[in-house]
């Protein structure tokens, strides 16, 4: 070996050894004194959440220039709500071209109301402030958007049942628009689940009255059952015999609110004076509505008056005087008769809520009945309802025995098929250690596949919260079968798509199999409503060919849709539910799938719960 060839080995043998030391050393990596890291840039998306927002962007190209017009609205809407964990000032734009998209609408139509409906709904869910923005421009945008105010108003009363709160900032962003039915109803409905909100909510409608902001009193109108715990309201004409509303309801846990009470009839009261003003410049005709209507309103208001404002008592009573004598003679007749019915349907104090119909004694006079009767189909009929209504009380025992003494097979089957479904139902809310099994028992006493079906997938989940996957899966396996038997393609995609959206979170491949196949019966009927799983449950008590009565009505399954199937696929089987998705032929339901995959997947880069649709 030479020298040169020496030295060579001798420096390979060394970087060899630095490299193994360098590896098995405890600090692999230094970094020197005066080493200073880039700073991260925080504008630049992650690639997972990079992936998302630009398909997002894709979308809302494609929606804002999709040619049905009246889906453009919830589609950007749906678009910016998925962007809301990427990007929430780019959200908020376009809820606001969203909006514009439903106001550019052909106005007083069902697209425009649902479509403006929906984007409101959407906004609220994310940002209640958000939403009074939005509110504002609606109502920036004047007396032409008038249908778009009330449907606002709509859209609060929607999410009265999910977010009460949120519900109650959107009705009191519409105050400046003036109380409508819609309203009244809304801060009944409030007070039930928080009677402070409702209070707050009505003082924003009472203080839009005012000289100026000219609403009349038959706007007022729609206000003055609440502050009394009456759940009524009239209003919406100058003619007494006219006006439109509600009554004759009992809403437990309203009560009279003394403070609202007296200020609305201090408000009441120079609404009142200000009619009888006007009706002294009006034509005739139009004199003698204002006269009619105020007449309504003080023998409708003068009782509330002795009790909350009695040193008003004079004032009313010359309103009341003066709207006798410009009213004309029809006019006042009309005006009694409403008086008559409106203070007839008020439920007297101490009023029980109405019994449960063919409850308690009523079954036995209906046995009784049917007893008498001679055999046919008049007498099954009330062996029926009897059955029936005793399984309500879940006497399912004697409901049997009773359903045995209709002669008719047929109706025997159908009131047992109702009955089974109940006791399996039954059994489900029992919730110990032997109701999984009797449910599923029960079950297969029901032959009508829909049924079925539903029974099976309510009771898969309940297996899954008892985290029992085996049992899960094989009633899922089981409720895909059934589709075979099913005749109605939009029953046969409900099934598959609640059994796909049950699977997904332990059985891709399942999962995956049942949602293809959905979208083959989606892309093959037209109009297909992917959104819910109803059921109708019925037996026919009719005894006519052509008659329809029926005792029953209708069940659902856990809340999905084919847009939340897809999001839960999503989250174990990202690919498969991208090409799935983009295999839908319907332009609006491809979107609405995109986006729920999209707003899933970015939920989970972010680290947020199992992501689901908001459809």
């Amino acid at each position: 070996m030479s020298g040169r060839q020496y030295k060579r080995q001798v420096a390979s043998l060394v970087l060899l050894a630095a490299i193994v030391l360098l590896h098995f050393s405890p600090a692999r990596c230094q970094v020197a004194p005066d080493f200073k890291p880039k700073k991260k840039t925080e504008s630049a998306p992650a690639p997972d959440v990079a992936r998302w927002q630009y398909l997002l962007d894709d979308l809302a190209r494609e929606a804002r220039t999709l040619t049905q017009e009246e889906k453009r609205p919830l589609l950007v809407a749906e678009v910016a709500d998925a962007y809301w964990d990427l990007d929430q000032a780019r959200s908020r734009e376009l809820f606001m071209s969203a909006l514009e998209a439903a106001l550019s609408l052909k106005p007083d139509t069902k697209d425009a109301g649902q479509a403006l409906r929906q984007v409101i709904t959407l906004a609220t869910n994310r940002d209640a402030p958000l939403a009074r923005r939005l509110s504002e421009k609606i109502l920036e945008a004047g007396s032409e958007k008038r249908w778009a105010r009330a449907e606002s108003v709509s859209a609060a009363v929607d999410l009265l049942e999910t977010d009460p709160a949120a519900a109650a900032q959107l009705a009191e962003a519409n105050a400046p628009s003036g109380p409508t039915m819609d309203s009244a109803w809304f801060t009944l409905q409030l007070g039930r689940r928080d009677p402070a909100a409702a209070d707050r909510v009505y003082a924003a409608y009472l203080s839009r009255f005012a000289p100026e902001t000219g609403f009349g009193l038959e706007r007022l109108l729609w206000l003055a059952g609440y502050p009394f715990g009456y759940a009524e309201a009239f209003g919406g004409s100058l003619s007494p015999s006219r006006l439109v509303g509600f009554s004759g309801m009992r809403s437990p846990g309203l009560t009279p609110r003394p403070v609202l009470a007296q200020a609305f009839l201090d408000v009441a009261l120079r609404a009142s004076q200000d009619a009888l003003r006007r009706a002294g410049s009006e034509q005739p005709q139009r004199a003698e509505a204002f006269n009619a209507l105020v007449l309504f309103t003080a023998a409708y208001l003068l009782p509330e008056v002795q009790r909350y404002r009695p040193q008003s008592l004079p004032a009313w009573s010359q309103v009341e005087q003066q709207a006798q004598a410009g009213a004309s003679a029809p006019e006042k007749d009309a005006v009694a008769k409403r008086i008559q019915e409106i203070f007839g349907s008020r439920p007297r104090p101490g009023q029980q809520e109405p019994a449960e119909p063919y409850a308690g004694g009523q079954v036995e006079d209906l046995l009784a009945g049917a007893e008498k009767l001679p055999g046919g189909c008049r007498r099954d009929t009330e062996f029926a309802k009897a059955a029936l209504s005793i399984g309500h009380s879940k006497d399912f025992s004697r409901a049997f025995e009773v359903s045995g003494r209709a002669e008719s097979e047929s109706i025997r089957a159908s009131v047992r098929e109702f009955l089974y479904y109940d006791m399996s139902y039954g059994a489900l809310e029992r919730r110990d250690a032997v109701s999984l099994e009797d449910a599923q028992k029960y079950a297969e006493f029901v032959t009508s596949p829909e049924q079925r079906a539903l029974l099976y997938i309510k009771i898969a989940a309940a297996a899954l919260r008892r985290h029992d996957r085996q049992l899960a899966s094989g009633l899922l396996v089981k409720t895909m079968r059934l589709t075979e038997t099913v005749s109605e393609p939009a029953s046969q995609a409900s099934i598959l798509l609640a059994a796909a959206a049950g699977l997904a979170d332990f059985d891709a491949y399942e999962s995956y199999k049942a949602l293809k196949e959905a979208v083959k019966i989606v892309n093959r009927v037209k109009a297909l409503n992917g959104d819910d799983f109803r059921i109708l449950r019925r037996v026919n008590l009719a005894c006519q060919a052509g008659q329809d009565i029926w005792y029953g009505g209708s069940d659902r399954a856990e809340r999905f849709s084919l847009f939340e199937t897809f999001a839960r696929i999503a989250t174990a089987d990202v690919d498969g539910s991208l090409s799935l998705a983009r295999d839908l032929d319907e332009p609006s339901t491809r979107i609405r799938s995109l986006i729920s995959i999209a707003r899933a997947m970015t939920k989970k880069a972010r680290g947020g719960p199992a992501a689901s649709s908001r459809s």
